[in-house]
């Protein structure tokens, strides 16, 4: 992930036992002979809370350490972790329970959707999605889901330090940061870069990424732009009630179409009202009506809402463009397995 959280490396050629499917099934090391996980050694250690942690030690358990100094090693972590620092086992229990997602699953796929060749290459970029939407919102999603585990393991690494020092070497290793010879990824720069741009939990609702200001300058000036130009209509009903103005003393007000952004802001008069009072012709646009109101637009109205138009246009292009940086930020960062030159 980014910052440091590289992708798990493959353990060096002949330091893990070779066991053949053979061996796995007849010592029943996942499952038994009726191919249940009762019984077997696997299920006899799991002791996991996390899908990360079940898959660690399938993998620990179908390829075993040879190396004599290894085996010590992690012989060395497990009796510390179950000495002075057994408190940490149920401190991790409390705080962390429900709150670390798949992580490893989850940096793999959202690192994809950063990928620059899937962008250009997967089927995905000239097929006409009709679910698109729920798409975003997906993506989206899994995009809060794993920064909301890496604050959660940033945590974790709090509670590190806060351990009496390791006397074992991988325990010494997993309290130390990368950036001090450990394993500990420094996640940090990377969740604040995405708390200063991103509002994760309007995106997780709308399932769109909206720039936070400064983010990027178009869509900066592209919503301050329609800000104004939504003033501006405002000014037009204003106007329309002054004294003196053909509308003056009707209880003029803006109606305003759910979806379609050009039938909105129309003058809705009452009906009764403009049987009194006789709109002078060629100064309003009939709009729409029902039998007791009457809609008006003026040129100044549809004008205003044609530069509107292009302007939530121009933003929701930045607001797409936003989305793919955004995750091909994050990919950057995963791919290269050291955050500090791509984040």
């Amino acid at each position: 992930g980014p910052q440091g959280a590289s992708p798990p490396q493959a353990a060096p050629v002949g330091s893990r036992m070779v066991l053949d499917a053979a061996a796995v099934s007849n010592l029943e090391i996942l499952v038994n002979t009726d191919g249940e996980e009762r019984g077997s050694l696997a299920k006899f250690l799991d002791r996991t809370t996390s899908s990360m942690g079940r898959r660690l030690l399938r993998e620990w358990v179908t390829a075993p350490l040879l190396n004599p100094a290894e085996i010590n090693a992690r012989l060395d972590a497990v009796s510390e972790l179950c000495g002075e620092w057994s408190e940490l086992e149920a401190f991790m229990r409390r705080k962390f329970r429900g709150k670390v997602p798949d992580l490893e699953r989850l940096l793999l796929q959202v690192s994809a959707l950063g990928s620059k060749q899937r962008a250009e290459e997967h089927p995905d970029s000239r097929a006409r999605i009709f679910d698109a939407d729920k798409i975003d919102k997906s993506k989206v999603g899994k995009l809060s889901d794993m920064l909301e585990g890496m604050k959660a393991v940033r945590d974790l690494r709090a509670a590190l330090l806060d351990m009496p020092p390791a006397k074992s070497k991988l325990l010494g290793l997993l309290a130390k940061g990368t950036d001090d010879g450990g394993l500990f990824p420094d996640i940090g720069p990377a969740l604040k870069w995405f708390d200063r741009h991103v509002d994760l939990k309007a995106a997780k609702a709308s399932g769109s990424i909206e720039p936070k200001p400064g983010m990027d300058p178009d869509f900066d000036e592209a919503t301050a732009e329609a800000k104004e130009t939504r003033a501006r209509l405002e000014k037009c009903l204003a106007d329309v009630k002054m004294p003196g103005q053909a509308l003056a003393g009707s209880g003029v007000k803006f109606w305003h179409h759910k979806t379609k952004l050009e039938d909105t802001y129309q003058l809705e008069v009452d009906a009764s009202w403009l049987n009194k009072h006789p709109l002078p012709p060629g100064q309003f646009v009939s709009k729409s009506q029902t039998s007791k109101v009457r809609r008006f637009q003026t040129k100044e109205i549809g004008r205003l809402l044609g530069e509107l138009d292009a302007q939530l246009k121009r933003a929701d292009a930045c607001k797409g463009d936003a989305m793919r940086k955004v995750f091909a930020r994050f990919h950057a960062g995963h791919a290269a397995g050291s955050g500090s030159s791509a984040m």
